[in-house]
C-alpha cells in the first residue's frame, strides 16, 4: 500500500477537541464514542448512504474498537465523499476517485502535547500502513496532523490525520469491496499496544 505525508498546508485545520460544530451546511458535530459507541451508525452522516455496504461496517467496527476499553487512542473526527472525477490523473488513469479520513488522539491527553509521542504514532502508522497489502495499487493513503488546543488541558497539541484515496472505474459496490480489503485486518494492527 502506498503511504505517504500530507503535502499540502494544515495550519487552517486548527480545531478543539472537543469541538462542537464542522462549520459545514448540514455537518455533524463532536460525538463521545468512549462514552456512547451505539452512536456510530446513527451520527456519522457521511456513511448513511452506504452503511450497508462492507467497508462502512468495517469501518464502524474499526471506530468502536478505537474508542473502546482496550484501545489507547480514540477517535476525534471522520469523513467519507462520494466518487466523483478523479482529479489525480497522474496517479491513476481509473475514472472515479472517492476519499475518506478519520482523526485520531491518544486517550490519555496529555500525550497529544507532547512531540515525541505524536512523532511515534505517526511512524508506526507509516510503518504498519506500508507493510499493509503491497499489492494494492488503486489508491494511497496521506497521513499529517492537525493544531489541536485540548481544552481539558488548556494546553495545544496535536491529532492524526489519516486520509484514503480510492480509484475505480467501476460503480460503489466494487469500491467499497476494495475499501474494506484494505482496512479490515491493517488498521486495528496500526493501533494494537
Amino acid at each position: 500500500m502506498i503511504v505517504w505525508p500530507e503535502l499540502h498546508d494544515a495550519s487552517s485545520s486548527t480545531r478543539s477537541h472537543p469541538w462542537e460544530h464542522s462549520g459545514f451546511e448540514g455537518g455533524g458535530s463532536y460525538q463521545d464514542f468512549k462514552t456512547s459507541p451505539h452512536l456510530i451508525p446513527q451520527v456519522l452522516e457521511d456513511f448513511k448512504l452506504h452503511e450497508s455496504r462492507k467497508a462502512v461496517r468495517t469501518f464502524y467496527e474499526f471506530l468502536t474498537w478505537l474508542n473502546g476499553t482496550d484501545s489507547k487512542f480514540e477517535s476525534n473526527d471522520c469523513a467519507f465523499r462520494e466518487p466523483d472525477e478523479n482529479a489525480d490523473v497522474g496517479l491513476s488513469s481509473k475514472k472515479l476517485r472517492c476519499c475518506g479520513r478519520v482523526e485520531i488522539l491518544y486517550r490519555q491527553l496529555a500525550a497529544n502535547v507532547h512531540q515525541q509521542a505524536v512523532d511515534w504514532l505517526i511512524k508506526s502508522l507509516f510503518i504498519e500502513l506500508c507493510k499493509a497489502n503491497p499489492t494494492f495499487i488503486d489508491g494511497f493513503i496521506e497521513i499529517g496532523t492537525r493544531s489541536t488546543p485540548y481544552l481539558e488541558l488548556r494546553d495545544a497539541g496535536k491529532r492524526m490525520k489519516g486520509s484514503a484515496y480510492i480509484y475505480t472505474s467501476v460503480h460503489m459496490v466494487t469500491m467499497t469491496m476494495r475499501l474494506s480489503r484494505i482496512s479490515t485486518p491493517y488498521l486495528k494492527a496500526c493501533f494494537a499496544p
